[in-house]
Parts: C-alpha cells; structure tokens; sequence
C-alpha cells in the first residue's frame, strides 16, 4: 500500500464537454471512482479543443458551471501545447509529481507521442496502444459510469424522458419532465447538462430513454437509481428494461483494480 494517495494525471479530449463528446461521461466516472479510492486526479485538456468550443457555442457556460458543482474534487486545467524541444519539457513537468498518466484515446496527437517516449520508473503509463501494464487499459478506457453506494431504498418515482438528440416515444405514458442533454433543441424538452441529470431523476424514477443512447449514457439514470426503459427511437415499443449497472461498467469496481496493479508497479520498479 502508497505511504501517499496515488497522484494520477489523465489527458482526454474533454472532461466538461460532453457536447459531441461521448467520452466525457466514462472519464467523468473514471476519475470521480479513483478519487473516492483515495487518489488525487488532475485532468488536462487542451485549451480551445473542438468539445469545448461546441459547448460554448451551443449550450454556452452553463455545463462548465454545472461540472464544477457536480466534480469538485476533480482538479481541472486547460493547456496549450508547446513547440519544439519545450513541449517535451511541459509534458515532464506537468508528470513531475504523478505516479500515473492516462491519456485517453482522442486525446492531441502531439500528447500521445509525448506519452509514447516518457519512460520514467516512478510514473506509469496509460493511452490506446500503451504496454506498460498489459491488459489494463481496458480497465481505464472501457465503458464506465459511478452507481450509487445502495440503490436497496428505490421508490416508487415519476416518469421521465432523457435523450441527446432524438425524441423519446413513451405510448401512452404522459412523462413528467423531458430533458435533453445535448446540443439540439426539440419542443417540449428541457435542456439539461449531463452532469446535472442527478437533479433532474431520483431513485425510483423510470425514465425512457432511446435505443440509439451509447451505452454509458444509457446506464447514467441507472447509475443514479432509477430503471431506465430503452425504448424503439421509431416507434412506443420497449426494447428492455435496464434496472442495474453490469459490473463490467461500474467504474467503482475497475478503480479497486487499478489503484492495486498501479501500487504493485511501482513497488516493482522501486526494487
């Protein structure tokens, strides 16, 4: 076991935006999962990266506002990539203190050939192709979200519609709020940042939600204690219903695993 909390910077294409970025939601539960394991996370992304200028103009500041509220334990910074010789020593310094990097796959070019020559014994590496700790990416970059200590004292709840583009069919059911969580406007939907969807929905609540949903986006009302039904994008007709998060995408379980291969490492090198 670490004397100190595992010090572990992550590069992505975008943490806040999650306009046009269906990774934010996996990097979100990844890195809120290993600070509840006791970790310390910055994350890095490039200053005017192409998320976060579609974010602005789309939705403006309020999911940068809303992100801040809902992650206040995730330091957050923005960067801009040196040339030259310099860039090679702004990816050193900002590893100075680390004990893991993680580079997400989309993440600037110029970044992953910096990971790609970083070989230092008191940092692990983590991006796509990365061999450091072979099989364990897929742990980091694997479809993820953070489910709810005890989800035991579900309610009976409300109805509600969540999509991020297309309207939501619900038959019959009248639902009692329609949010949309992404860039698009449509009649009748509320706009809502994806980090707030938790005001939004509570334990109980059954939510329709289209099938089209990537699959960490369909499990967050899960994650958040309600039952989700996957309904046909074409048509009222349920799908399934979703009333669990797999373990294969409680991101809670994978950061167990990864703060122990990560500490075993280190241990390894230190030897």
């Amino acid at each position: 076991m670490s004397q100190h909390a595992l010090r572990i910077v992550v590069y992505s294409p975008s943490i806040i935006s999650d306009i046009g970025n269906q990774a934010a939601t996996t990097v979100r539960a990844m890195c809120q999962a290993m600070i509840e394991m006791g970790c310390d996370v910055t994350h890095l992304e490039e200053r005017g990266n192409p998320d976060l200028k579609r974010m602005l103009e789309t939705r403006g500041y309020a999911p940068m506002r809303a992100f801040n509220l809902a992650y206040p334990r995730i330091r957050y910074r923005q960067y801009e990539i040196p040339k030259g010789i310099h860039r090679s020593v702004w990816f050193a310094r900002e590893l100075g203190t680390a004990d893991a990097v993680v580079v997400w796959p989309g993440s600037p070019e110029p970044v992953m050939e910096e990971v790609r020559g970083f070989r230092v014994p008191q940092v692990v590496r983590f991006w796509p192709e990365g061999d450091d700790l072979p099989g364990i990416n897929a742990e980091w970059f694997g479809l993820a979200v953070c489910p709810l200590i005890d989800l035991a004292d579900r309610a009976e709840g409300r109805v509600v519609a969540v999509t991020y583009g297309p309207d939501v069919p619900t038959g019959t059911v009248e639902p009692e709020g329609r949010f949309i969580l992404g860039a698009t406007d449509l009649p009748g939907y509320r706009y809502l940042p994806e980090v707030s969807l938790g005001t939004a929905i509570s334990p109980g609540d059954h939510v329709f939600m289209p099938d089209a949903t990537e699959a960490a986006r369909l499990h967050l009302p899960v994650a958040l204690g309600a039952e989700v039904m996957v309904v046909d994008s074409s048509g009222s007709s349920a799908v399934r219903v979703i009333d669990r998060v797999p373990e294969g995408l409680d991101a809670r379980r994978r950061a167990v695993k990864i703060r122990a291969v990560i500490e075993e490492e280190l241990v390894r090198r230190r030897v």
